[in-house]
């Protein structure tokens, strides 16, 4: 997905150097589908087949539990990636590198701070 966003991101960026909006549009409409489809699917595999997945890596119960549960918390909000994915492509084709670095990283400083108890983050 993310290989996606960079390839189409020579396609957004001749667009805006061209002035040309009905391609850029035309490109992100079909950038965004593909990429929230994407991961969409993806996540949604992985919880139906959290289970078999897991136990191809351990064959103890405990570990499985925890593993399978941990999976599909994960993948319940995948989906998101490809919206983050999207946005990030489209910054950064348009020369907004700043912001496009601060929605990548949006992710991982939120998980941190949800993570981390007291809600400190890092």
């Amino acid at each position: 997905m993310t290989g996606f966003c960079i390839g189409a991101q020579a396609i957004l960026g001749a667009g805006w150097g061209a002035r040309d909006y009905a391609r850029i549009l035309k490109a992100a409409k079909f950038m965004l589908f593909v990429t929230v489809a994407f991961s969409v699917v993806y996540s949604a595999a992985v919880v139906i087949f959290a289970r078999p997945l897991v136990s191809l890596f351990s064959d103890n119960e405990k570990v499985t539990e925890i593993a399978v549960s941990t999976c599909i918390v994960f993948h319940l909000f995948f989906g998101l990636f490809g919206i983050q994915s999207f946005v990030t492509a489209m910054l950064q084709s348009f020369g907004r590198a700043r912001l496009s670095e601060i929605v990548s990283l949006a992710r991982q400083l939120h998980t941190g701070r949800t993570v981390i108890p007291g809600g400190r983050g890092y």
